[in-house]
């Protein structure tokens, strides 16, 4: 099939892959009688540069126009109720939409639409689907509905040119992936949002602020890469910091571990280079410290009095400027290269309790003058 396309008037629904890869057809007439467009129907169809949608319309169903790399532009119209997942993935020359109200949407409906700038939602949408704009490289603002409450995961994953939304107050839960890279971010304020799921706004680059306060846990990775993120504000009743959840944010100016947190996961501060964090103390009512924890930071000074019985791995590997560390009675071993390269450690106190010390705990701390054994019989490595 080569140039136009003209449906009979009579045809009320246009059938699954019925078209799919017709790479010829230029121009499609559709009846008002038109009621849906099954999966594919119109999928591949690379030289369709308009298309216009009879009212009556009712259903786009998934992938129906995936594919359409020079499809520019679309009409929706009012009657459309239900936008099937992946509808328009990959339309890469669609620049705008306006979504009629009402309208249902599905996960992936733009995803890799790499023209698009502008969208008009439908202000009745609740739940913004998975990976609906993911790698929209050119969406640079969008107007979120007043009465959204999620955003789901990979939603503006890529997105590197959108600028800091408008977030509904109603807005409670962030999916993951849902920001990253989204370099065109320079804050996030939400004291809203009760959950933020892992990686949501990994290698955002530029964004600076956030005001996080209405989570009391903070997912793996949540603001890792974030190399410019300065500011931080966090709930009082903050429960736990997960793994790498500001692994790399070299510009992080360092908070306050409050009494409520009794879990660190690994890496959390790893390469966190700001003089801040020169001295620190994780307090007793912390329960848990993953590896890592303050891996290439400058931290000088350490008060590591969590209530745990082993200096984690690496926890204090490449700090070289680190000359103090304070540690909990509760110390019965340390772990591998917990110091290895700190080296400005001048003095580890005495740990009663000592009874192992890991391989390559100490290497290359050239300055120690003194290191005391436990009371016990402490096992130390041939290495």
């Amino acid at each position: 099939i080569t140039g136009k396309l003209v449906i009979p008037d009579t045809v009320k629904k246009i059938g699954k892959s019925a078209f799919y890869n017709c790479a010829g057809i230029e121009d499609v007439h559709l009846p008002m009688a038109l009621k849906c467009l099954e999966r594919d129907a119109f999928s591949v169809c690379w030289n369709l540069k308009e298309f216009v949608l009879p009212d009556g319309i009712e259903e786009i169903q998934g992938s129906a126009f995936y594919g359409d790399l020079y499809l520019k532009s679309i009409a929706l119209p009012s009657t459309l109720k239900n936008i099937g997942s992946f509808a328009f993935y990959g339309c890469e020359k669609l620049e705008e939409i306006s979504i009629p109200e009402n309208s249902t949407l599905s996960v992936g409906i733009f995803k890799n639409c790499i023209a698009l700038k502008s969208v008009k939602l439908p202000s009745s949408i609740t739940v913004l689907p998975t990976s609906i704009f993911d790698s929209c490289k050119s969406l640079t603002s969008i107007e979120l509905p007043a009465n959204l409450k999620e955003i789901g995961s990979f939603a503006f994953y890529g997105c590197s040119s959108l600028q800091n939304p408008v977030l509904p107050s109603t807005l409670r839960t962030i999916g993951t992936y849902a920001f990253v890279g989204c370099s065109g971010l320079t804050n996030f304020i939400a004291p809203q949002v009760t959950s933020i799921g892992s990686f949501a706004f990994e290698n955002c680059a530029n964004i600076a602020e956030i005001d996080i306060s209405g989570c009391v846990e903070i997912a793996p990775y949540t603001f890792s890469t974030c190399g410019l993120l300065s500011d931080v504000t966090l709930s009082k009743d903050l429960t736990s910091i997960g793994s790498y959840a500001f692994f790399k944010c070299t510009s992080l100016k360092a908070f306050a571990i409050t009494p409520s947190v009794s879990y660190i996961g690994g890496f959390v501060f790893a390469n966190c280079i700001d003089s801040s964090f020169a001295d620190y103390t994780i307090p007793a009512t912390v329960t848990h410290v993953g590896n890592g924890v303050f891996t290439n930071t400058n931290i000088q000074t350490c008060h590591l009095l969590a209530n745990i019985d082993c200096v984690p791995d690496s926890i204090f590997s490449g700090c070289s400027k680190l000359k103090t560390v304070e540690l909990a009675d509760s110390i019965h071993s340390i772990g591998s290269m917990a110091f290895m390269n700190c080296v400005s450690l001048e003095h580890v106190p005495q740990m009663k309790q000592l009874d192992r010390v890991s391989g390559y705990a100490f290497y290359g701390c050239r300055s120690l003058e003194d290191f005391a054994l436990g009371s016990q019989n402490t096992t130390i490595p041939a290495f």
